[in-house]
């Protein structure tokens, strides 16, 4: 019986069986193999996770790198002996909170300096995407404006910039803008001008002009002229500032959008899209009707669509209409000084013809304007001179 259950259980392992040491060595080496392809596994999954880190790693850090050698460093262009220096005007930046104004082109602050200058700073708006060579037309154009040297144009110190953003050092304006002292808040409480005043700087405008027109190679056409571009400074004298800046801050061949504000821009730059200076004529024309007026060269009450161009000439069409239009804050009810702004009412029409032609140069517009120079003078001013009345004092003509 019991040979029998042996021999069965011997026909059951069959005629293939190893010995017990044979199935042991055989049943570690399969352990030893599934040992490797796990711990293999292992080693290939921290292995690529190991390099994906390091790509990553390598991708980020590099970029940052590429980056910052692409800015570049701060490069200070001067155009005149300047006491300061490019790390002077990055801390005054940094320290100041006085912003002066802010358009389509950047901002500009009030920056004072270590040696105690007092300096307008205007930030261009930057463009990451802009290439090298736009750069490099920024700071040729910058070259060109640095050697602008009028009193009636606000002087450039220099360019600070590096790959990435451009800084223009301006000298400073006490006495901010044109738009200001015809539009400031306080204009109805006591910042108001006289004819006087508001004659000086309607000449002061118009040499400034004709220097950029007539005396400048290659000739520099503002493109951008309106009262907030005109500044004052201590003595109420008339700088033109921004001249040319809308081609620094030109992206493409279209100056759809950067070349004039709307209520200045000449009518045929609808059709033409050519800007010269008979375009700079017409934004002049603008102006002079805002000092005349005292108002802004776009109102509701103009109607729409319809600009101070528009308005000024459909009221002297009408009987008495002329009243409406010459500020009597300027002294318009004073018989003298009425005729003297209604001299400069017909210069500031033909500066505004619809037909390019029909417009005056800028050497035409002085001459014009000179023939019409107040006969009158305050008190203490030479016989050259016409004189502001202090900003803080109502206009009050004598007749």
């Amino acid at each position: 019986m019991k040979a029998s259950v042996v021999l069965s259980f011997k026909s059951l392992a069959g005629p293939t069986d190893s010995p017990p040491e044979q199935r042991t060595s055989s049943h570690s080496r399969k352990n030893s193999w599934r040992y490797c392809l796990d711990h293999g596994s292992s080693i290939r999954y921290w292995l690529f996770v190991l390099i994906a880190g390091s790509r990553c790693f390598h991708a980020k850090y590099s970029q940052r790198f590429s980056v910052e050698r692409e800015v570049g460093p701060w490069k200070l262009t001067a155009f005149q002996r300047l006491n300061f220096t490019a790390d002077d005007v990055l801390e005054s930046l940094t320290m100041t909170d006085k912003i002066l104004g802010m358009g389509s082109t950047g901002t500009v602050y009030k920056a004072e300096m270590p040696g105690g200058e007092t300096i307008a700073i205007k930030k261009l708006w930057g463009k990451q995407k802009e290439t090298i060579r736009k750069r490099q037309g920024v700071l040729a154009e910058v070259d060109v404006l640095g050697n602008v040297r009028h009193r009636n144009i606000v002087r450039l110190f220099g360019c600070c910039s590096n790959n990435e953003c451009t800084m223009l050092l301006y000298e400073y304006m006490p006495n901010g803008s044109l738009d200001d002292l015809l539009h400031g808040k306080n204009k109805d409480a006591n910042l108001v001008a006289d004819w006087l005043t508001r004659y000086k700087i309607a000449l002061g405008v118009a040499h400034g002009i004709c220097y950029l027109h007539h005396d400048c190679d290659p000739v520099i056409v503002h493109r951008d002229l309106k009262p907030s571009n005109i500044l004052l400074d201590g003595d109420l004298e008339a700088r033109v500032a921004d001249f040319g800046v809308a081609k620094l801050i030109q992206c493409d061949e279209s100056m759809s959008v950067i070349a004039g504000s709307y209520g200045y821009i000449a009518p045929e730059y609808a059709y033409t899209l050519q800007v010269d200076e008979k375009s700079d004529i017409y934004s002049y024309g603008v102006v002079l009707l805002e000092i005349l007026s005292g108002k802004r060269s776009v109102e509701p009450e103009f109607g729409d669509g319809n600009s101070i161009v528009d308005w000024v000439k459909s009221k002297i069409k009408t009987k008495n209409g002329i009243n409406d239009v010459l500020d009597k804050n300027a002294g318009a009810s004073c018989l003298s000084v009425r005729e003297e702004m209604m001299l400069l009412l017909r210069v500031a029409l033909l500066c505004t013809s619809r037909n390019p032609a029909d417009r005056p140069s800028m050497r035409d517009v002085i001459s014009m304007l000179q023939e019409a120079k107040p006969k009158r003078k305050l008190p203490g001013t030479g016989d050259n001179a016409i004189a502001a009345i202090p900003l803080a004092q109502k206009a009050n003509v004598e007749c």
